[in-house]
């Protein structure tokens, strides 16, 4: 099996947000509340989902946040993680290590019953604000090139920033065992990223804030 990451990176000071330090969050569904686990303490909250209590009391201890939606009843039923380090993406089969100066979103995840809600843009909003809680302003992350364009949509429709490609990760999976390759960005992208860019614009002279 061949899978390509694509890296992409953003820049939240260029949203008209930025200043207030408070980007726009999605309505919640009725009886889903968010949050932020930056402790070991908050480790229990992960009884669901792929992330085991153990690695995040681990990447908890060593800086890492994570923004969570709870559902009442329920219990924990999406998460976004958010690093300043290196970190193993199971899914690509190699390290990610953010750019200089960026904050890398990684390991999205929402229950399979809840998907439909919108409620990854919901972590998307949250985690921005962590981010620029760090004192940070540039985020990276890694989508598979079919979710790119509307990925990249929709984060400049939600004014969080403009996306654009800088990179891609090729792996090859044969035999149980992964092969990684980088690779530069791919130029089937560029359409999409001027579609976003041509968003982000119109999205910024509607905002009372810009």
């Amino acid at each position: 099996m061949i899978r390509e990451l694509v890296l992409v990176s953003g820049d939240l000071s260029e949203s008209p947000w930025f200043a207030s330090r408070t980007p726009p969050i999605p309505p919640l569904p009725e009886g889903i509340a968010v949050g932020r686990a930056t402790s070991k303490a908050d480790a229990e909250l992960f009884v669901r989902g792929p992330i085991t209590r153990e690695l995040a009391t681990t990447r908890l201890a060593d800086g890492d946040t994570c923004s969570f939606v709870v559902k009442q009843g329920t219990g924990l039923i999406a998460q976004m993680w958010v690093t300043e380090k290196p970190r193993f993406i199971e899914w690509i089969g190699c390290t990610v290590k953010p750019p200089d100066d960026h904050v890398h979103l990684y390991n999205a995840w929402v229950e399979p019953e809840f998907r439909g809600l919108g409620l990854q843009w919901v972590l998307a909003a949250l985690s921005c604000g962590d981010v620029v809680a760090r004192g940070k302003h540039r985020i990276c992350a890694g989508v598979e090139r079919k979710e790119y364009p509307p990925f990249a949509r929709k984060y400049a429709a939600m004014t969080l920033g403009v996306i654009s490609a800088y990179g891609s990760i090729w792996a090859l999976r044969i035999f149980g065992m992964t092969a990684t390759m980088s690779a530069g960005p791919p130029r089937s992208l560029e359409k999409a990223s001027e579609a976003a860019r041509r968003i982000f614009a119109r999205g910024r002279e509607r905002s009372p804030c810009a």
